[in-house]
């Protein structure tokens, strides 16, 4: 996070999450939330105008991929074959298209998962 966001000026908060079974949670779903300023921090405080280009698609893909590599090396370096990627399901179907692996395109050509609270979850039990 320091070289991505504070390195840059920004304030960083995060929360890992860890999926708790029990309430129906699935096991699956570690994530964080990473939440930033838009004002830049300077010696005397937040900027009066926030850093739009911190908000720009092209940032938020040059953070996502930043982040699967980091991921990436945490899990190889703990012996863990699972990798991530931080590449829309479509963009991926479309490398393993052009790769020919049909099977491996097929399983991509889906809809993405919807994050659903544990609020919803109550409501659907």
């Amino acid at each position: 996070m320091t070289e991505q966001f504070v390195g840059r000026g920004m304030v960083v908060d995060f929360a890992v999450h860890e999926p708790v079974e029990a309430r129906g949670d699935d096991r699956r779903n570690h994530h964080a939330h990473v939440m930033l300023t838009l004002r830049r921090v300077t010696p005397d405080g937040l900027d009066r105008v926030k850093t739009r280009e911190w908000n720009a698609r092209e940032q938020l893909d040059s953070w996502r991929a930043a982040w699967q590599d980091h991921a990436n090396r945490a899990l190889e370096r703990h012996g863990h074959k699972a990798r991530i990627d931080h590449r829309t399901l479509a963009a991926q179907a479309e490398a393993a298209r052009g790769q020919g692996d049909r099977a491996q395109a097929a399983a991509l050509t889906r809809t993405p998962e919807i994050h659903v609270g544990p609020r919803q979850k109550a409501m659907k039990r």
